[in-house]
């Protein structure tokens, strides 16, 4: 692909993955109405049950309110008609927040308030109403407003500790400085002097070979003149005793109101490699973000994420890093500079291995920081924010890799853990008892044949045993996999392609051309529009000249792996300004997500779609409507209105989308394209 186009794309994908489709809760109630629908199937009972525990999860965590009760109310309801093994549920389920209350009263009684509080918290989980009379004993026991609005007066007069620079940002670390530069939280402001034509220049000790060069920086007055550059390859001369290298420099003009970047070569004299104007968008904080990309002799510049120039230089680029501001006989307004550093190119990036070895490794020294901190905890006599401490490190256990190390660090904690916890004993066998009464409950889901309700209590044993009940929960998952793979063949033709012929899809597309030439290739012909798409690869197909605006449309999609996606851009008004509905394909679902690209990426919407396993390998539907209050994008299940004043201009112009997310080449089909007449 073209590198401008290129890199937009690769962003798109980062900040796609960046997103999070989970950060609202569903419903509790379209969970249950959702469920209520399937009982009446008979067939679906499974799957109607899934949703009522999920709502009644949500609602434990809910305040009292007539709607959430009335939720609950019917959620226990159906599952009281429908589930033969819910009363046994029930059972369980308040016993175990019965052994939990005991360990918060427990907690209490030796004013341990903060710890008892987490124990009903949990006990809220399996049983709110039994959790209630405990929650208001340890809200009497806790000390009173006056107390605690002296306490946190006594806390404010402490100064907050003032976020720092990064190290490129330091003056320690610098080689040369010229100019007026000081460091102003966590960020390096220059103040240009109009009368002083010197170049400001703060030039670090860092270096780069094959590197990406990148800093953000923001004027104090976006609307006056101001400029600010990166300094790379450069060279101290000994003999001259002088500095050469390149310098990529964003300036603004405001008589003008011209936006311009310029790359330059400076030894005894400027050399002018090449100057660029463009298009800049407000950013929300007022920051733009500026880089430079060095590959051997290749060059290239980019402003926010947008490639502006790229340049074959004479020879290897290799040098030290710095910052620069000024332009002989410009003024400009003093900037801030903030994430100055030198980063691995995207072909450089860590392997998935060196990632895994990282995470280790952070993870190793997240724990070891914990102890540490338990023990200067203990010195202090704070014994409850201590044993706080290293439950928590317990916890991240969890994420590290079984073996020798593992073991002997879990046995460590437990260690201290029962000499800064009395209780704690009593409170590992109470874990140990729970979980297995939760596995002896998903034992009997399994044999009644609900092996996914099955899954959801062997995990809920898991988390108060994680190692005791490690070998039941792989059980667990193994059973659903195998229910997945009959489900899949035994519903195959819910998996087969929809019933079209291709003709309208042909008679749009076929003639069809990408949004920009360095776009995938597609192949459109018999019943489908099919491309094979790179690694971090999106790829656009408008249709062929003179169609109609959009009205309604609608295609269906296969998405044959996680990390991928298809379905509509719209509001094309060229290749660096349009909107994307598409499907996402996840590990355990499909999301519907709306995006807007002009200049940088912005997520517009996203909702997600849990569903099991064997669903995934068909196809989906995914419609678009143009109206004049904006965009609605439908799926199976999801809705997204998109407002226009979000949206770009209503150009009605609209195409194909695919996305692969993944780190291999993928193929991804869409079918039964139909539209609307306007």
């Amino acid at each position: 692909m073209r590198l401008a186009h290129a890199l937009a794309l690769v962003s798109f994908t980062a900040f796609a993955r960046a997103q999070d489709p989970k950060s609202q809760d569903p419903d509790p109630v379209a969970l249950v109405a959702k469920a209520e629908r399937l009982v009446a199937k008979k067939e679906e009972v499974e799957d109607a049950a899934l949703l009522l525990w999920q709502a009644l999860e949500l609602l434990a965590a809910k305040p009292d309110h007539p709607i959430h009760n009335a939720t609950a109310m019917t959620a226990r309801y159906l599952l009281d008609e429908h589930d033969p093994l819910e009363k046994e549920r029930r059972r369980v389920f308040a016993s175990v927040a019965k052994q939990q209350l005991e360990l918060a009263q427990a907690y209490r009684t030796r004013k341990w308030l903060d710890t008892a509080q987490t124990r009903v918290d949990v006990a809220m989980r399996y049983d709110r109403d039994a959790a209630a009379k405990e929650r208001g004993l340890l809200e009497a026991a806790r000390p009173k407003p006056k107390a605690v609005a002296a306490a946190a007066a006594k806390d404010a007069e402490k100064e907050p500790e003032k976020p720092k620079p990064g190290p490129l940002l330091e003056r320690a670390n610098t080689d040369n400085v010229v100019g007026t530069w000081q460091v102003v939280d966590d960020r390096l402001e220059c103040v240009d002097d109009p009368t002083d034509s010197t170049l400001n220049e703060w030039t670090t000790n860092a270096t780069h070979e094959n590197h990406e060069i990148v800093v953000e920086f923001k004027p104090q007055d976006a609307v006056k003149d101001h400029n600010a550059g990166i300094a790379f390859g450069i060279v101290f001369d000994s003999v001259k005793r002088s500095y050469s290298g390149y310098r990529a420099q964003y300036h603004y003009s405001a008589q003008n109101k011209l936006h311009g970047v310029m790359l330059w070569f400076q030894s005894d004299e400027m050399q002018d490699l090449g100057e660029a104007w463009i298009p800049v968008a407000k950013s929300p904080d007022g920051f733009h973000r500026l880089s430079v990309q060095v590959h051997g002799k290749s060059v290239s510049v980019q402003f926010d994420h947008q490639t502006i120039m790229s340049k074959e230089l004479p020879a290897e680029v290799r040098g030290q890093v710095g910052l620069v501001l000024g332009i002989g006989g410009k003024p400009s307004c003093p900037v801030q500079f903030r994430n100055f550093r030198v980063d691995p190119l995207a072909a450089d990036a860590p392997t998935d291995e060196e990632v895994r070895e990282q995470a280790a490794a952070e993870l190793q020294k997240s724990i070891a920081s914990s102890l540490d901190e338990a023990k200067s905890l203990l010195d202090k006599k704070q014994p409850e924010q201590a044993s706080l401490v290293l439950r928590d490190a317990l916890g991240e256990l969890e994420g590290m890799q079984e073996g020798v190390l593992r073991k002997n660090l879990a046995a460590s904690i437990e260690q201290m853990l029962h000499q800064t916890d009395t209780i704690a004993p009593k409170r590992k066998k109470a874990a140990q008892t729970i979980a297995a009464e939760l596995a002896g409950l998903a034992d009997k889901y399994t044999t009644a044949g609900r092996a996914r309700l099955a899954l959801v209590l062997a995990k809920h044993a898991a988390s108060f045993d994680p190692d005791g009940q490690a070998a039941r929960l792989a059980t667990a998952r193994e059973a659903v996999r195998t229910w997945n793979v009959a489900q899949a063949a035994a519903r195959a033709s819910e998996l087969a392609p929809p019933a079209d012929d291709g003709a309208v899809l042909r008679e749009w597309f076929a003639a069809g051309r990408r949004l920009d030439n360095s776009d995938e290739d597609w192949k459109v012909e018999g019943p489908s529009a099919r491309t094979m798409l790179g690694a971090g690869a999106l790829t656009m197909l408008m249709p062929k000249q003179g169609t109609p605006a959009l009205t309604k449309a609608s295609v269906h999609v296969r998405l044959p792996a996680a990390n991928t996606a298809a379905g509509f851009c719209f509001d094309v008004a060229g290749s660096r300004d349009y909107a994307v509905a598409l499907l996402f394909r996840e590990k355990a679902g499909v999301s519907l997500r709306a995006y807007r690209y002009a200049g940088k990426w912005i997520m517009l919407g996203s909702k997600q779609m849990t569903m099991d396993a064997w669903r995934l390998d068909g196809w989906f539907p995914i419609a678009i409507e143009a109206t004049a209050a904006g965009i609605t994008v439908r799926t199976a299940g999801a809705e997204l209105v998109l407002d226009r004043q979000r949206l770009g201009l209503a150009t009605g112009r609209f195409g194909l989308c695919a996305d692969n997310a993944t780190k291999e080449a993928i193929a991804i089909e869409l079918r039964a394209f139909q539209v609307s007449p306007p």
